[in-house]
């Protein structure tokens, strides 16, 4: 461990954390309705634990309303915040954007924006979302 504290240790994995919120953020956010597979394979890829089993069971619902709704949407993410972090486990704030278009819309594309926490999970040398929840 060359000496480093254990703060400067989880400083090291910002990057890393940041990018794997990112990544999962741009994933999630992304929706459409011809696509839909591979959109949440790279979801389910990124996650683990609760949000893992929670989006894994919501699946077929979220496949339904898209084609249902004939659902487009390209999430985009403007930053990411980590307020905290050890060596296993992170806490990140996101704000992202999506691109919205469906049914509801009426043909028109809406920007919509959010604000999103992640607790984040390293397993192995790869970080996870273990819990994804939108905040005010």
């Amino acid at each position: 461990r060359g000496g480093e504290s254990e703060a400067e240790e989880a400083a090291s994995q910002y990057p890393a954390i940041a990018e794997a919120a990112e990544d999962l953020t741009t994933n999630f956010l992304t929706v459409d309705y011809k696509n839909m597979d591979a959109l949440t394979a790279k979801v389910v890829e990124g996650s683990t634990g609760e949000f893992k089993k929670e989006y894994s069971d919501s699946l077929k619902e979220l496949k339904d309303a898209a084609a249902q709704q004939e659902s487009t949407a390209k999430g985009s993410v403007d930053a990411v915040g980590i307020s905290e972090a050890d060596a296993d486990s992170a806490t990140a704030f996101v704000s992202a954007g999506s691109t919205v278009k469906n049914t509801g819309t009426k043909g028109k594309t809406e920007q919509r924006s959010w604000r999103i926490k992640l607790s984040m999970v390293k397993e192995g040398d790869r970080w996870l979302v273990g819990k994804l929840e939108f905040v005010g």
